[in-house]
């Protein structure tokens, strides 16, 4: 589940194609832009309730790549000031909502926030001194 996560949001957080979703949004506002990503990307994932099961877990892994790939999208020399400031406001914002109604969760989900949150208060304290967490890389060759 790992590996297929890190293919899918690699893919969608390339920097080009972020730098592209933003020009071409303020070009015709009628295409979808790279807040409309991060919002529905946020909302599928660390938005989304998970039980404290194995599809739970599942969707706690899923959470974990895409928040380690925005920042790496963040971190990446590659992405434009204009990405980075959208990326930027979406990992402050997260890490604030993260906080909410947390007495009501299960130990797995505080724990899960309390992860995501130590990340992002080191990435937002210092992102040049920030180390990603290393994923599970795809295997090599063409998805099947």
């Amino acid at each position: 589940a790992e590996a297929l996560a890190v293919l899918t949001f690699r893919a969608l957080l390339d920097p080009a194609r972020a730098a592209r979703l933003v020009q071409q949004h303020a070009l015709d506002p009628t295409q979808p832009g790279l807040d409309e990503l991060l919002t529905t990307l946020l909302a599928a994932t660390w938005h989304a309730p998970s039980a404290d099961d194995y599809p739970g877990e599942l969707a706690r892994t899923i959470d974990f790549v895409a928040l380690v790939q925005l920042l790496a999208l963040a971190l990446d020399p590659r992405t434009s000031p204009a990405v980075r400031a959208r990326v930027d406001t979406a990992l402050t914002t997260l890490s604030d909502t993260l906080l909410v109604e947390v007495e009501r969760l299960t130990l797995a989900e505080r724990a899960h926030r309390a992860q995501a949150r130590r990340l992002l208060a080191q990435y937002l304290a210092d992102p040049r001194s920030f180390v990603l967490p290393r994923l599970t890389e795809p295997p090599p060759g063409a998805p099947i």
